[in-house]
């Protein structure tokens, strides 16, 4: 008969932890306000309007709707959709050959990490970008304004 005790002991225990992490960043969050698309948003400190948190989704597709800005988001969403899935490749293909030298392989596909770490890497660049677009449509939005109040 096996002895399931110890890995009972490690899952509890891993189990613990996950729901730990989890209601901690549930506490933590704080609350996102929707945008309102006729004030300007403020950019010193992450997205906001009357310094409060703008709920980023919200923000995203208010701005799509409006013709100056919409090319940008567009492109920003695309970039980070991107990014986000050669990250996430990239770390499987890095974490496969760790995982195998961690179980004692003798011969670990090596190859599988280099190309994943040449993933994330080329998605960093991409994610940079992909925030830069979402800055010139909030600069869009702002100047739109800008020009409404000349009026």
């Amino acid at each position: 008969m096996t002895n399931f005790s110890g890995y009972r002991a490690i899952s509890t225990g891993a189990t613990c932890i996950l729901l730990s992490a989890g209601a901690l960043g549930c506490t933590g969050a704080s609350k996102l306000a929707p945008m309102d698309p006729y004030r300007r948003i403020e950019t010193q400190h992450g997205y906001q309007q009357d310094g409060k948190a703008i709920d980023p989704e919200d923000m995203a597709r208010k701005l799509e709707r409006e013709p100056a800005a919409a090319p940008a988001v567009r492109r920003a969403r695309t970039l980070g959709t991107i990014a986000t899935v050669l990250a996430g490749v990239g770390g499987a293909l890095v974490g496969w050959p760790l995982g195998q030298a961690a179980a004692d392989n003798p011969h670990p596909t090596w190859p599988l990490a280099y190309v994943g770490g040449g993933a994330v890497v080329v998605s960093i660049p991409l994610a940079i970008w992909g925030a830069s677009s979402m800055e010139s449509a909030v600069e869009a939005h702002n100047r739109g304004l800008d020009a409404e109040d000349a009026l």
